[in-house]
């Protein structure tokens, strides 16, 4: 019987589970809020991936379960014995609580076992510990294989004085992960800017922005040469936007998901073929996975879709990164 241990939001539990109901002969069990072990046949990090699920983050396998914290090295090197002059990263989660993710990897980079290989936070192979208060699960594989190269699926950024709002860490965590064929100064149009999070993030990838929105911007967004702002809304600016194109659409508002999808297809005209789109969709309490999966289509039906998932930043919503054919 194999096993893999997978993580979620917690409040999107009963969403995840949803998903998982796809695969047969597969159980299900949680191991922590927010975290579970998946049991059965055959290659289960495969058949996870061939759902494209929405609201599982991160995935790793597990080869070895210990009881026993001193036991980790000796089975680290064991698994990764065939490997040598591999990039490996090594992966920590502590779901008991105490926070003991920095024990655990000082306890496995020490290691003589894995003194030859390099290791940083992403690599294309990952050794994977998740400590829950059932042992610890070990494994090792292929980081394309995991959902997402950072550990537990997290993307952890600090407020800093320069930060406008929370909202821009969604974006940040998508130019994180997802490499956008962009140039290296590019028009972006960004719907519903306000406060202006989003504009910023463009703006330090090299963007000059046009930011639509009929609230008030921060003053450290308004005042930048580079940031048109539109005070108005989303579907006037597209009946006057004349023959401007972009070479991103960013699309954060806050509306139905179906709302947003027919707002950002009305704007597809200024998008430049090939160009991206970003869009988050905010999701009802009930019914989640099934209006999730029905926005996704109807976007679907004009753009090819890259990728659509629940960040770690995202909270009642998913983000879907799309490309203009």
């Amino acid at each position: 019987m194999d096993q893999l241990v997978f993580f979620t939001r917690e409040d999107a539990w009963s969403f995840a589970m949803g998903e998982l109901g796809a695969l047969s002969g597969i159980r299900a069990a949680p191991l922590a809020p927010g975290a579970g072990i998946l049991s059965g046949q055959g290659d289960l990090a495969l058949q996870v991936n061939g759902i494209r699920p929405l609201f599982i983050r991160h995935i790793h396998p597990v080869q070895t379960h210990l009881e026993k914290e001193e036991e980790l090295p000796k089975a680290a090197g064991e698994l990764t014995a065939s490997f040598e002059g591999a990039r490996i990263a090594v992966h920590a989660v502590d779901l008991t609580g105490e926070r003991r993710e920095g024990a655990l990897l000082r306890l496995l980079l020490e290691s003589p076992a894995l003194a030859r290989f390099l290791c940083g936070p992403e690599a294309d192979f990952v050794l994977s510990v998740t400590r829950a208060q059932s042992g610890f699960y070990l494994g090792f594989s292929e980081s394309r294989t995991m959902l997402s190269p950072r550990a537990g699926g997290i993307y952890r950024y600090a407020m800093t004085p320069e930060t406008i709002s929370r909202a821009a860490f969604k974006l940040t965590e998508v130019f994180d992960r997802i490499p956008l064929a962009l140039p290296d100064s590019f028009e972006a149009l960004d719907l519903g800017a306000a406060p202006g999070g989003w504009t910023r993030v463009l703006l330090e990838r090299g963007a000059r922005v046009t930011a639509v929105d009929p609230a008030e911007l921060d003053p450290r967004v308004e005042s930048d040469g580079r940031v048109l702002h539109y005070r108005g809304l989303s579907q006037e600016y597209l009946k006057e936007a004349g023959g401007k194109t972009f070479d991103l659409l960013v699309n954060d508002m806050r509306m139905d998901a179906f709302e947003s999808v027919r707002v950002t297809r009305e704007a597809l005209p200024l998008l430049k073929s090939g160009g991206a789109l970003v869009i988050t969709l905010k999701l009802p309490e009930k019914g989640s996975l099934k209006k999730a999966r029905e926005a996704l289509s109807r976007l679907g039906e004009e753009t090819r879709i890259l990728f659509a998932r629940q960040l770690y930043h995202n909270r009642s919503e998913i983000t879907c990164v799309a490309e203009k054919p």
